[in-house]
């Protein structure tokens, strides 16, 4: 497992020790940009593996959240799918890209997912404070 964040590591040692390959901490404290989950997608890339998945929790209001799993492509997946072909010649270096730009997305969207359902609810917690100030 590659961990993202300060309060997964906190749950996930528990559980795992420290069986994790890599972990990424201080994300989601600033505003993520795209080269952020490029970094956590190459750092995924430089390990081994058959198939992976991006686990994160997708708000859903301010005391639920819907736990999200994500499949990544694997590079045999890319390569065994025709549309991939259609249009450029494809070497192994295209597939590599076009992995690492599949994941990097992925990771992007659950970044933006969790940097959303902070702003909602710091939005609920402000209303909340504005309309008692009144």
């Amino acid at each position: 497992a590659i961990v993202v964040g300060d309060k997964a590591k906190l749950i996930l040692v528990k559980t795992m020790g420290d069986a994790y390959l890599a972990t990424f901490n201080n994300v989601g404290r600033k505003q993520s940009s795209f080269t952020d989950a490029i970094a956590i997608a190459e750092e995924i890339l430089s390990h081994d593996f058959d198939s992976a998945d991006i686990a994160y929790n997708s708000f859903v209001n301010v005391v639920s959240y819907k736990p999200t799993i994500k499949p990544t492509p694997s590079a045999g997946n890319i390569e065994s799918n025709d549309a991939v072909y259609t249009y450029d010649e494809v070497d192994s270096e295209v597939i590599r890209c076009f992995q690492e730009f599949s994941l990097a997305n992925i990771i992007h969207h659950a970044l933006k997912e969790q940097e959303s359902e902070r702003t909602e609810l710091q939005d609920e917690c402000y209303g909340e404070r504005h309309k008692k100030r009144r």
